[in-house]
C-alpha cells in the first residue's frame, strides 16, 4: 500500500512552510508596512534609503539586527564598517545565512529582499522535514515535525530576517545526524554548518566528540577537527580584518543576573500586558523540564544539549533579557531538546507547551499592525 502524502517528511514540511508564510503575510499585510518586503530587514529610519539600505522603503524608530544580516549579504567577501554592521567582527562571524543570501541573489540589493525570507521559510520546511523523519522512524506521528518549528519559534528570526532559523536548523541537524549515527561525513557537514550558523551552536558540537570519546568510536570523534579548523580560520580571518575579537562576551554575566533582573519587570513598555512576566513563565518551565532531564534517564546528548541551553540561560546577561523578542529566541536548545526528549520517549504533554508558544508570533504580528 502507497504511504499517503501527509504522513511522510513534505507533508508536515508543507504544511510548517505554509503556516510560516501565513504569519509572514500577515505582519506585512499592516497598514504601516504596506506589504512591502523590506520592513522585514528592520532597518533604522535613519539609515533607509541610503547604501546600503538604498532600496529599503521601510524603516523602524530604532533598527534590528536583520539590517546586520541584510548588509553582510550585499558581499559577505569583504570588511564591513560598523555604521552599518555593529559590531562587524561578531556579526560577520555568523557567515552561513548572509553567505546563503549572497550565493542565491549574487548579492543584488533588490533580489535580496526577496531571498533572505524564502531562505528562512526554507530553514522552518527543513526543521520540520528532519523532525517528521526523526520522529517516523521514534514510531510517533509525524505532525511531531509540524509543531518543531511552533516549539522552538522560528517564526519570530523570520519576520526580521535574523540567523537564528538556519542555526536552529543546523544544531537540530547535528543532533539527529549524531542520534541516528548518520555517517561521519554528514556529522562534519552538520557541525561546520551550525559553527558557522552561530558561534553559540560550538557548545552544541562540543558535546558530539565529548561522546564520541565516551564511546570510543573514534570515526565520529574525529570527524568534526576538519569544520572545526575551518571555522577557526575563519575566525582568525576576521581577527585580521577588525583588529579585534570576533567573540563579544556582554551576552554572559553572574548566574541568574538577566533571569531575576528580567522577572522583576514583568510589564512591557506600554505596561498594560504583562508580556514578560508570560514569557518569563515559559521559559521558566522549560528551564526546570531541562534541568529535570537527568532524573528521566534521557538519552545523553538530548539531555546535554537540554543542560547546554540552561546554562545560557542561567547565565544569560541583561543584554539578552532585555527585550522579549531576544530572550525567547536565544534560548532554543531548551524547546530542542525537550521536544526531542518527548519524541524519544513518546511522551506526549510536552506537546502542550506549543500551546504556550503560539501567542508570541501572533503579538509580533499584532505589533505590526499597531
Amino acid at each position: 500500500m502507497k504511504t499517503p502524502a501527509w504522513t511522510r517528511p513534505l507533508g508536515p514540511a508543507l504544511a510548517a512552510l505554509a503556516l510560516h508564510a501565513a504569519f509572514m503575510a500577515a505582519y506585512l499585510a499592516a497598514p504601516r508596512f504596506g506589504g512591502d518586503v523590506s520592513a522585514l530587514v528592520c532597518v533604522d529610519q535613519r539609515l533607509a534609503g541610503a547604501w546600503p539600505f538604498e532600496n529599503i522603503r521601510v524603516g523602524f524608530e530604532s533598527g534590528y539586527d536583520g539590517q546586520y544580516s541584510y548588509a553582510l549579504a550585499r558581499n559577505p567577501w569583504r570588511v564591513h564598517e560598523s555604521a552599518f554592521v555593529a559590531p562587524p567582527a561578531y556579526r560577520h562571524l555568523r557567515l552561513l545565512y548572509p553567505a546563503l543570501c549572497w550565493l542565491l541573489s549574487g548579492g543584488h540589493p533588490v533580489v535580496l529582499l526577496w531571498v533572505m525570507p524564502v531562505v528562512n521559510l526554507l530553514a522552518i520546511a527543513g526543521l520540520a522535514w528532519l523532525g517528521t523523519d526523526f520522529a517516523l522512524r521514534c514510531g510517533r506521528t509525524p505532525w511531531w515535525g509540524f509543531l518543531l518549528p511552533l516549539m522552538t519559534l522560528a517564526c519570530l528570526p523570520a519576520l526580521r530576517n535574523l540567523t537564528d532559523a538556519a542555526a536552529t536548523l543546523c544544531a537540530f541537524g547535528l543532533l539527529v545526524a549524531w542520534l541516528r549515527k548518520w555517517h561521519p561525513a554528514w556529522l562534519a557537514t552538520w557541525a561546520a554548518a551550525a559553527l558557522f550558523a552561530r558561534e553559540q551552536n560550538l557548545a552544541i558540537v562540543a558535546i558530539v566528540p565529548v561522546l564520541a570519546v565516551w564511546e570510543r568510536d573514534w570515526k565520529r570523534a574525529t570527524a568534526l577537527i576538519p569544520g572545526c579548523i575551518l571555522w577557526a580560520g575563519w575566525v582568525a580571518v576576521l581577527h585580521a580584518w577588525y583588529g579585534e575579537s570576533p567573540f563579544v562576551m556582554g551576552n554572559f554575566g553572574h548566574p541568574f543576573q538577566g533571569f531575576l533582573r528580567r522577572w522583576q519587570s514583568p510589564f512591557d513598555r506600554a505596561g498594560r500586558i504583562p508580556t514578560h512576566g508570560l514569557a518569563m513563565a515559559w521559559l521558566t518551565v522549560q528551564l526546570l523540564l531541562c534541568l529535570a532531564l537527568p532524573l528521566f534517564r534521557c538519552e545523553r546528548a538530548t539531555m546535554l544539549v537540554g543542560l547546554a541551553g540552561a546554562a545560557l540561560t542561567v547565565f544569560g546577561s541583561w543584554a539578552i533579557y532585555e527585550h522579549w523578542y531576544g530572550y525567547l529566541r536565544v534560548f532554543v536548545w531548551m524547546p530542542l531538546a525537550i521536544w526531542s526528549w518527548a519524541v524519544q520517549s513518546g511522551r506526549s504533554w510536552p506537546a502542550w507547551l506549543t500551546l504556550l508558544a503560539l501567542p508570541w508570533p501572533l503579538l509580533a504580528i499584532a505589533m505590526g499592525w499597531r
